[in-house]
């Protein structure tokens, strides 16, 4: 039963951890963000395509 008992435990800790791991440098924000606007963009010029078909 004592495992059962350390499972919160654990993922309180782990919960810590993702959030240290998501902290984001300024350079990073900006790869991200250019990464995520260049998708975008080639989304909608390739669904405009669609509509010349």
């Amino acid at each position: 039963m004592l495992p059962f008992l350390s499972v919160p435990v654990d993922q309180a800790h782990a919960k810590d951890r993702q959030d240290a791991e998501l902290e984001l440098t300024d350079q990073q924000a900006n790869d991200l963000a250019m990464f995520v606007l260049g998708n975008t963009l080639f989304t909608l010029y390739h669904e405009s395509g669609h509509m010349l078909v």
